[in-house]
């Protein structure tokens, strides 16, 4: 599904259902500005959003994933656009120095035009004080954004840091159990093969009724 395509004139509030209100205009006059085609994604486990730069005739291209929470919609968007920045500006497709400058700019724009509440606010301006190639290992901020995720709510899914050690619970239609923290992960061994996966501390997954155990 496009959002935006290449030349196309924006239509105020096209971005509504996705954006925080007050980062709509701001949003689409970057669009506009850029001829970035914007395009909707089904969920991916890896990553939010992704960026492409110019190719064989076609524009830049952003992918955002469509069942983001609203600040973490516009936060990925503003990841993704830092990347066209950099590749405009200073021909660089990577997480460095450049993607860096252009990421916190767009940040402290939106910061200024008070789009985010007063928790993300303060986990974004701290989050800038060391910003890393992905949002998600930053777990002040992720676990804030995830705070406005209804759906972690929504379908009783846990996050693996918060269960206790020992803990048994579904990821995939497989049955886990939680280890130990080995430095930013949690160790946790698959009880069906006895092979043991790291696990984010921030994995959304599905512990087992008191029930089952």
């Amino acid at each position: 599904m496009s959002v935006l395509r290449p030349n196309q004139q924006p239509t105020k509030g096209c971005l509504s259902a996705y954006l925080p209100a007050g980062a709509v205009e701001e949003v689409e006059r970057m669009v506009e500005t850029t001829h970035v085609c914007v395009r909707l994604s089904r969920p991916r486990k890896n990553v939010h959003g992704t960026y492409c730069r110019p190719v064989k005739g076609l524009s830049h291209r952003i992918s955002i994933n469509n069942d983001l929470n609203p600040y973490t919609f516009l936060i990925t968007l503003l990841h993704e656009f830092g990347h066209l920045f950099a590749f405009e500006q200073d021909k660089s497709l990577r997480h460095d120095t450049a993607w860096k400058k252009h990421f916190a700019g767009l940040i402290r724009r939106f910061v200024e035009l008070d789009v985010f509440p007063a928790d993300i606010k303060e986990a974004l301006l701290r989050h800038l004080q060391g910003i890393r190639s992905s949002d998600f290992m930053d777990i002040h901020l992720t676990r804030t954004l995830q705070s406005y995720d209804e759906i972690l709510h929504a379908d009783n899914d846990s996050l693996v840091m918060d269960l206790p050690e020992t803990s048994r619970f579904y990821y995939n239609n497989k049955v886990f159990i939680k280890q130990a923290c080995l430095r930013k992960y949690y160790v946790c061994l698959e009880i069906k093969t006895k092979r043991k996966y790291r696990f984010h501390p921030l994995a959304k997954v599905t512990p087992f009724p008191l029930a089952e155990k």
